[in-house]
């Protein structure tokens, strides 16, 4: 299954190269919210290297792991499989760890859902090659699934 994602509005670089190995907040959304579209973790060591990435529900004050120690090889950027598309609500945070200071840079591409759709959805349409139809997902602000 293939798919397209079309984000409007202005996109946005975060960038985070730890200096330690202490837990970094690398983002914290805005009162509209934002949509983490893509993750890149480059490793600049010639050593592998392990980095955690986790999302920080401030709804739930919880934190739930996008990646958990995961070893990216000496020299290599580690990209996030297609489009994370991973919707942060208000004060919602994104933290980052590295094993070694310095040697990993955490970049996030995001886009502010206030721009993107007015703040009210994000519009995902997803092909299947058997062509059997079209399937339009809503994802809402509230993290809640709709069928339109």
């Amino acid at each position: 299954m293939t798919g397209s994602v079309e984000l409007r509005g202005p996109r946005r670089l975060i960038s985070l190269a730890p200096a330690n190995t202490s837990e970094a907040t690398m983002f914290t959304a805005g009162k509209e919210g934002s949509v983490i579209a893509c993750l890149h973790i480059c490793n600049s060591s010639a050593s592998a290297r392990t980095a955690t990435v986790k999302w920080g529900d401030a709804s739930a004050s919880t934190d739930y792991p996008i990646l958990s120690a995961y070893s990216i090889t000496g020299n290599t950027v580690y990209t996030s499989p297609d489009a994370l598309m991973l919707p942060l609500q208000e004060d919602d945070t994104i933290k980052v760890t590295s094993s070694a200071a310095d040697d990993l840079t955490f970049t996030v591409v995001l886009v502010e859902t206030a721009f993107a759709f007015g703040g009210d959805a994000i519009r995902f349409d997803t092909y299947k090659p058997d062509y059997t139809h079209n399937e339009d997902v809503w994802l809402k602000r509230d993290r809640s699934h709709n069928r339109a």
